[in-house]
């Protein structure tokens, strides 16, 4: 709500993705105190590492969307950039509390875009508070914040919306499960309210005139139900229900120093640590039987884990560090720096890995009788073997200059270089080599870039000011877009399609060997990064005016 007031921000209807004059959401980035806090993978819409703010309104202190920053520190990302500032601890004790109940119901019209009309039914529950103050007088200060939200999920059917012979056919399939294969199960019911849970602590230390630190602490733990009935063509059974865990810590932290009236430095340092998980109901494979004998579709009962959960996680770790320098020479501001970056990522991503199961009916779900089974892996038969587990490494120096060109005319001048190392490459596909003619282990090693800046400021008077600028962006490229050449490498990972299983090999807690020992090495379909492949970046420019009317 904040940052779409900026009129470069448009917000989605939904509220879920934020674009920054027009540019992809998956390339913004997030910066609290100046230190990137972003959607390291990629996989959400919103730029967030999780699926709600990493930090709590009530700890902010001030909030800045940034496009066309043309100072050659401003990098690592291609779209915009929301830098949030936290509050600090004074020398008075403050602070603040609040609680929020919005139950909510009626219509809505999406006037902005599609003109469609829908139903809003919800009830959202938030709860918070702050405190600051001193530990020490003049010297050390500490903030803190902390806030849970709570959503109701929308369930605006039960079941007795189902068709009774549907209803009484998924009962069948209940007691299938039960009698023939030795599972218990039950109709899924209203899932758990969606949970964000966030803290944070903040230290302030002003260690003498010249030299002053910060060090913040931020963790927030995020979880999000699905796999619930919300569709009266689908029955899905407890079995089959998941919960999208997400859990986000950093730590950042901050040296400040004037050495001389001329020359200032700031170190700064941050470490971020991220891991989604799908928590599956059970872990058997995914289940799916027609209640329409005869027909494809129709009316189904979904048991067992979901097919895309059977092996989904994610995680990263970030660690950066920057040494900032101002140094001013006569008229002329020197700005100057180096940075390093070191991000390791993992994503394990294995659908179908406990196998998914299609039965024509419920007589053929008794008799064993399989239509169709689905079953994908490494042909190790495990699962680790096609994870995405790969160590990269930025470095950037960057400088610039402002002096006055003439009156009034102020130039920033300055150049941002970037370097990119890669621990890791896609397993060499001889079979693409010889189809192609090129090799798919393209990593990204050894990529750079050089960023130009050039900006001025004209204060023609009291009342008018023009500013403009150029610039080279580049960054927020998501590594989910990489990550696919590892994965799917067209070596490791092999799957296989069988109508044909023996009904005494049904288990859906485990794998038929027919179709392990089916999965051969390199007979795959393979993702790649092309050779040619250059780091995605733009220019930009702008002009703008300010003017002060006196009314």
């Amino acid at each position: 709500d904040i940052v779409r007031s900026n009129p470069l921000a448009v917000v989605s209807p939904d509220g879920t993705e934020l674009s920054i004059a027009g540019t992809n959401p998956k390339y913004n980035a997030l910066t609290v105190d100046g230190v990137g806090i972003n959607d390291t993978f990629g996989l959400q819409s919103n730029g967030y590492p999780t699926s709600r703010p990493p930090i709590s309104l009530d700890a902010i202190n001030q909030v800045s969307v940034e496009y066309t920053p043309f100072t050659a520190r401003a990098g690592k990302f291609g779209g915009g950039n929301i830098n949030v500032v936290t509050k600090s601890g004074t020398n008075e004790f403050s602070g603040t509390a609040f609680y929020e109940n919005v139950p909510m119901a009626g219509d809505a019209e999406d006037t902005r875009f599609s003109g469609r009309e829908f139903d809003v039914e919800n009830e959202e529950e938030s709860y918070g508070f702050t405190l600051g103050g001193p530990l020490i007088k003049d010297e050390l200060f500490f903030f803190g914040s902390y806030e849970k939200w709570e959503e109701e999920i929308a369930l605006d059917f039960t079941p007795d919306l189902y068709n009774a012979d549907f209803l009484a056919e998924a009962n069948r399939v209940i007691q299938v499960l039960n009698n023939t294969y030795g599972l218990q199960d039950s109709i899924g019911g209203a899932p758990v309210p969606d949970e964000d849970e966030k803290i944070l602590v903040k230290l302030d230390w002003n260690i003498n005139n010249d030299h002053r630190a910060d060090f913040t602490y931020s963790k927030q733990e995020n979880t999000s139900a699905r796999g619930y009935n919300d569709d009266v063509d689908t029955i899905r059974l407890a079995s089959n229900a998941w919960t999208l865990a997400q859990d986000n810590t950093f730590y950042t932290g901050h040296l400040y120093s004037d050495w001389t009236a001329d020359f200032q430095t700031e170190f700064s340092f941050s470490y971020k640590e991220f891991e989604q998980a799908s928590l599956t109901a059970t872990n058997w494979g995914e289940i799916n039987v027609d209640t329409i004998p005869g027909e494809d579709g129709g009316l189904g009962v979904v048991a067992g884990a979901d097919e895309n959960r059977h092996a989904n996680v994610l995680a990263n770790e970030v660690w950066n560090f920057g040494l900032h320098a101002t140094y001013l020479a006569g008229d002329i501001e020197y700005r100057f720096g180096v940075e390093m970056e070191d991000t390791w990522n993992y994503n394990l991503y294995g659908r179908d890995s406990n196998g998914t199961w299609g039965f024509d009916d419920v007589d053929a779900f008794e008799a064993g009788e399989v239509a169709e089974f689905e079953y994908s892996n490494a042909y190790t038969n495990n699962k680790q073997d096609i994870a995405y587990d790969v160590d990269s490494t930025v470095y950037s120096i960057y400088g610039d200059a402002t002096f006055e060109l003439v009156e009034d005319v102020m130039i920033t001048a300055g150049l941002r270089y970037e370097y990119l190392t890669v621990d890791d490459s896609p397993q060499l596909n001889e079979n693409f080599v010889d189809t192609y003619g090129f090799s798919n282990t393209e990593n990204l090693d050894g990529f750079d870039i050089i960023m130009p800046r050039l900006s001025f400021d004209w204060t023609v008077n009291e009342d008018l000011t023009v500013r403009g600028g150029v610039g080279r962006f580049y960054g927020g490229m998501p590594l989910v877009w990489i990550s696919n050449a590892y994965t799917t490498d067209g070596v490791t990972k092999d799957s296989v399609y069988l109508t044909d299983i023996d009904p005494s090999d049904v288990s859906f807690t485990s794998v038929p060997q027919v179709a392990q020992d089916a999965l051969m090495q390199g007979a795959g379909s393979t993702n790649y990064t092309d050779p040619n492949f250059e780091l995605p970046n733009d220019w930009r420019a702008q002009l703008a005016a300010d003017y002060y009317f006196d009314i």
